[in-house]
């Protein structure tokens, strides 16, 4: 009872400051927000999700197992709070579904990590940030990973599979909080550099 107030609260402040600093510091094109900056900036967001041509093939492949990586996410992020949010536990088609995409994000994570870590080195201020929540998501996906990993084994015993489990849980949230920091701060910087700087490859 107390991880679903917890966890509930965790995702409102972290949103609602995601909102709160998207508001007092518009990102558009010019600065503030108006209707069509609004429109305008909701379309940008759209195709970052589309394969740029200019991208090779290496970039094309690192862009498809973020985007993997990124509907893994959210997939495990419905599927693993949204029972909690109800009170209610993980289980039936739900697990299963939770269970297929768990192994999916992790290995697009090791991909990415092999992928971006050249250019995850820390320099400027609002890139230190997503480098920043990068590698925390690169931590904590071993906890995150283990604890579930180590709870198919019987040799825990049942105190010990309620331990992973709580382990599991806190470092999803923590997970799950990061990655939205991570995605925030990512889609403002591209937007941000309009096509003068490189994406993200």
């Amino acid at each position: 009872m107390t991880f679903r107030w917890i966890a509930a609260a965790a995702f409102i402040v972290v949103i609602g400051s995601i909102g709160l600093h998207a508001l007092l510091f518009p990102f558009s094109a010019s600065g503030r927000w108006r209707g069509m900056d609004i429109f305008r900036t909701k379309i940008h967001i759209f195709t970052l999700f589309f394969l740029e041509q200019k991208l090779n093939w290496i970039g094309r492949l690192k862009k498809l197992i973020f985007l993997l990586a990124l509907l893994s996410f959210l997939v495990l992020l419905i599927t693993g709070f949204g029972p909690v949010f109800f009170g209610l536990r993980l289980s039936g088609w739900l697990l299963v579904i939770h269970a297929t995409f768990s192994p999916i994000l992790i290995g697009c994570l090791s991909l990415l990590a092999l992928g971006w870590a050249q250019k995850m080195v820390f320099e400027n201020r609002m890139e230190n940030i997503v480098k920043g929540c990068f590698w925390l998501l690169i931590l904590i996906a071993l906890p995150l990973t283990l604890t579930m990993i180590a709870s198919m084994f019987r040799f825990f015993g049942t105190e010990g599979q309620e331990l992973l489990l709580i382990g599991h849980r806190w470092c999803a949230l923590a997970f799950g909080c990061i990655a939205l920091i991570f995605l925030y701060c990512l889609i403002r910087g591209q937007i941000v550099k309009e096509n003068t700087a490189e994406p993200l490859e």
